[in-house]
């Protein structure tokens, strides 16, 4: 079985070490990757996963592998002083007010949490002959099932921004480290990645991906011009906007990524069981 996780930190070793050339220690690094599947403790402020030892096995098999690609972490306010990174892949989306038995969604920073847990739960139920409305999503099995649930986030600029992302600085990043970038999403090797990087009806994300080996293009029998297929990787990409875009209804985020997918999957059908078993 391959070390999709040792392999992944091996690569945010090796980028830490190049910023730390660059920049010495003074700076914030936010690791990411394939989501920690271990039990959920509280680190004061938030409930945390913890690692399980068995995200490459859950990886390995899971029927589809998504991967969630953003533009960078939110850091805070770097003036105030209220600034920092965290690991990514142990974020829980558990309210840090109730015990996370209980399911709640801690939903803020824009809508982020609810628009990921959502999606996400959306994704995993989806098949030619199923999709699941927005308005009948449960909550509380949809904060469950991104406990369980393997899948991936990585952040395409490593050094958190702020509450507004600074496009001039992600597209300097990306080119600056995108022999890393590429090689940490390679491997983790994901059948389904979620481009969140529209901006004015361009996805620089998306635009990464097919000036880095992949081949993403408009089917011909597309409903929706959010999905994009490369036949020969047998991959998909979905166009969306940031999770949290503000000027943006959870709804309407909702279906620009699971309804495409919906969608395809019934033109499709074979890509549900075209991958491992």
């Amino acid at each position: 079985m391959k070390d999709y996780a040792g392999e992944n930190q091996r690569i945010l070793d090796r980028w830490m070490d190049a910023y730390t050339k660059k920049l010495g220690d003074n700076y914030e690094f936010a690791e990411d990757g394939l989501m920690f599947r271990g039990a959920i403790v509280s680190d004061g402020a938030n409930w945390r996963h913890k690692p399980s030892g068995t995200e490459n096995e859950l990886w390995s098999k899971c029927p589809i592998r998504i991967l969630y690609l953003t533009k960078e972490q939110n850091g805070g306010d770097i003036e105030s002083g209220d600034y920092g990174a965290w690991d990514v892949r142990a974020d829980a989306y558990h309210d840090p007010y109730s015990e996370p038995a209980e399911n709640k969604l801690f939903n803020y920073r824009g809508g982020f949490n609810k628009n990921l847990v959502y999606s996400l739960y959306g994704l995993i139920k989806a098949s030619p002959n199923h999709y699941i409305e927005f308005e009948d999503v449960n909550e509380n099995d949809a904060v469950h099932y991104s406990d369980i649930m393997p899948y991936a986030r990585i952040n395409c600029k490593k050094i958190p921004g702020g509450p507004n992302c600074d496009e001039d600085a992600l597209a300097d990043a990306m080119k600056e480290f995108g022999s890393l970038l590429i090689e940490q999403i390679n491997n983790l090797d994901a059948d389904v990645f979620v481009c969140c990087g529209n901006k004015y009806k361009k996805n620089a994300i998306l635009d990464f991906l097919n000036n880095n080996g992949y081949n993403f293009k408009e089917p011909e029998d597309n409903e929706s011009y959010d999905i994009w297929y490369d036949e020969e990787k047998n991959k998909i990409a979905i166009d969306s906007y940031h999770l949290s875009y503000y000027n943006y209804a959870r709804k309407s985020m909702y279906e620009d990524i699971v309804r495409t997918y919906h969608n395809f999957l019934r033109k499709h059908p074979e890509f549900i069981n075209s991958h491992r078993k």
